[in-house]
C-alpha cells in the first residue's frame, strides 16, 4: 500500500497497482446512486373514468444496492391533485447495474388540469427524487337523445313491420352490424289508373347499403328493370304494369338496407318521395317520413340496456359478456357494451351496469 503527495492511496499487487481513493484520483464510486429515465410524465387527456397509464425507471448507477424506501405521490409547491394519481410498486430495492420500473396510473374522477409530484425516498444521495405529474380529465358527455322518426306530411310512411297494411313500426333497436332490415313503403294517399310508382328513400352510406328490393301490395307483380339505383346517400326504386292499370293505395315496395361492419349507434331512412304513373306521368309526393335503426335496445335514444343476453335480468350472464369486451373500442358487436356512450368499454360502463345488477328488463 503507498500513499502519493496528492492523498490517493495505492493498493500494489504483483504486476499491477490499483488507485481506491483519494483526493486526486478518479477512484471507484461507493456505494448507490440513482438515475432516473424521465423528469416530468405528461398523460394525455382521458375521460372521467377512464385510465392512462405511463412507466419509467430508476437505475442504480452506483456500487452498491438502491434501496428504495418509498414512492408516493404528493402535492406539488404550488399544490396539486394527487387522488387523481395512483404508483406501483410503492417501495424495492435495486441492485447496482440495475433498475426498476414504476408504473404511474392517471385516473380522472373530474375534469380540468391535474398535477401532482412524485416522491422517490433513497438511501443515495440528492434523496428524495422528485417526478413532476400533469394530466387533464375530459367530461363524458351524456348519450344523446337519440334521433326520433319523422311522421311526415301523411301523404306516405315508412314501415319496418312488412305484414299487410301499415303496422306503425318506425323504430327497430338491437341492430347488429351485418344484419338486413327490411323497410316497406307505403302510399297513403290514392291514385286510380295507375301503370307504375317510383320512390325514393335517403340514408347514410357510412352505416347502411341497399341490398335489393321488391314489388308489394299492388305492385307485387309489377315488372321491374333492375334493382334499386344508387347514388351516394340516395336509392331510387321504380316498377311498372304492362298494359293494365291499377289503384295505388297502401304498400307498393320493400327495400332491404344491411348494417355495415361498424355499424353503431342510431340512424335513419327517410321517404324523400313517392310517385305514381298515371296517363303517362308521375304525380309525386314527398312525404318525409322516416324511421330509425339503432344498436341500442331501444331505439331512439337512451343508453343500451345492461340485458345483454336478453333474458330480462341483468346477471352473471351479462356481466361475462361485458367482460369479455371490456377494454375494447364501442365498434360493431360492441358497441351495445357502451353504456356511458364514450366510444369506449371502460370503468364507467363498469359502473352504470354495476349499478343496474339483479335487475329486471321488459324483454
Amino acid at each position: 500500500m503507498a500513499l502519493d503527495t496528492k492523498g490517493n492511496i495505492y493498493l500494489a499487487g504483483s504486476y499491477r497497482v490499483r488507485v481506491v481513493g483519494g483526493q486526486g484520483g478518479t477512484g471507484t464510486q461507493v456505494g448507490p446512486s440513482i438515475g432516473l429515465s424521465a423528469s416530468s410524465l405528461s398523460f394525455d387527456s382521458t375521460k372521467i373514468g377512464a385510465t392512462s397509464q405511463k412507466t419509467f425507471t430508476i437505475s442504480n448507477t452506483g456500487s452498491g444496492t438502491l434501496s428504495i424506501t418509498g414512492i408516493t405521490v404528493g402535492v406539488t409547491a404550488a399544490g396539486g391533485d394527487p387522488e387523481h394519481f395512483r404508483v406501483s410498486p410503492a417501495s424495492g430495492s435495486v441492485e447496482a447495474g440495475k433498475s426498476l420500473e414504476v408504473m404511474v396510473t392517471f385516473s380522472p374522477t373530474s375534469a380540468g388540469e391535474k398535477i401532482a409530484s412524485l416522491r422517490i425516498a433513497h438511501n443515495a444521495a440528492g434523496s428524495p427524487s422528485v417526478v413532476a405529474l400533469s394530466g387533464a380529465g375530459v367530461a363524458v358527455s351524456a348519450p344523446s337523445a337519440g334521433l326520433t322518426p319523422k311522421a311526415g306530411d301523411g301523404t306516405g310512411v315508412l314501415d319496418l313491420k312488412t305484414d299487410a297494411g301499415d303496422q306503425n313500426v318506425r323504430t327497430l333497436g338491437g341492430v347488429k352490424p351485418g344484419q338486413k332490415v327490411e323497410v316497406q313503403v307505403i302510399f297513403n294517399k290514392e291514385f286510380a289508373n295507375a301503370t307504375g310508382f317510383q320512390v325514393v328513400l335517403t340514408f347514410d352510406p357510412k352505416k347502411l347499403k341497399v341490398v335489393s328490393g321488391k314489388g308489394d301490395g299492388v305492385f307485387a307483380s309489377a315488372i321491374f328493370p333492375g334493382p334499386p339505383q344508387v347514388k351516394d346517400s340516395t336509392a331510387t326504386y321504380a316498377g311498372s304494369f304492362l298494359g293494365q292499370t291499377t289503384t295505388a293505395r297502401g304498400a307498393v315496395a320493400v327495400l332491404t338496407f344491411e348494417a355495415l361492419g361498424d355499424y353503431a349507434g342510431d340512424t335513419e331512412v327517410v321517404l324523400l318521395s313517392l310517385a305514381a304513373r298515371v296517363s303517362g306521368a308521375f304525380n309525386t309526393q314527398t312525404p318525409g317520413a322516416s324511421v330509425v335503426l339503432s344498436s341500442s335496445a331501444v331505439a331512439g335514444g337512451g343508453p343500451p340496456s345492461p340485458d345483454f343476453d336478453g333474458d330480462g335480468e341483468v346477471g352473471f350472464g351479462d356481466f361475462f359478456e361485458f367482460a369479455g369486451a371490456f377494454g375494447q373500442k364501442a365498434t360493431g358487436t360492441n358497441a351495445k357494451y357502451d353504456l356511458d356512450g364514450d366510444g369506449e368499454i371502460g370503468f364507467g360502463d363498469f359502473f352504470a351496469f354495476a349499478g343496474e345488477f339483479g335487475k329486471r328488463y321488459a324483454r
